[in-house]
């Protein structure tokens, strides 16, 4: 079954990443958000998801080997058979997630060639209510991990 929210394609507008030469391959990692939805002013059931991802050390005593930064763009349908009143929510919490996926292998890939190797952010659980007035959440930090080749 297919899901009511579909995917039409997304570009990074920003990535940035830098190696931290202090890094330690298992630091502490603190991961920001903010996500900004709207609907298309044409196509009623188009909607478009920006998501910001932020990044670095969460603390001194054990820095993570990165920081950066990466901003993503998708275009979303919505099936018009989902009730409008869920739609929102709908497209915030998928659509961050589908995105903040894109943004983790994004990043993973690019740690691949990079000083302190591969680097995988924690995922993210963004079933929170929507609130486009307070969008940015930060995130309690966790250990870097790098995946296993």
């Amino acid at each position: 079954m297919l899901s009511p929210l579909q995917l039409k394609g997304h570009r990074f507008t920003t990535l940035e990443v830098k190696s931290l030469p202090q890094g330690l391959s298992n630091g502490r990692v603190e991961v920001s958000t903010r996500a900004a939805w709207s609907r298309h002013a044409e196509h009623p059931g188009e909607w478009h998801v920006t998501l910001h991802v932020a990044f670095g050390p969460a603390d001194a005593q054990s820095p993570a080997p990165y920081q950066g930064s990466a901003e993503i763009v998708g275009i979303f349908t919505v099936d018009p058979a989902w009730p409008a009143d869920k739609t929102e929510e709908l497209v915030h919490i998928n659509g961050s997630s589908i995105l903040y996926g894109a943004a983790r292998e994004m990043i993973l890939a690019v740690t691949a060639r990079s000083t302190h190797g591969e680097f995988l952010l924690p995922t993210l659980n963004f079933i929170e209510p929507p609130d486009q007035a307070a969008p940015t959440r930060k995130r309690t930090p966790t250990s870097a991990k790098r995946t296993s080749r």
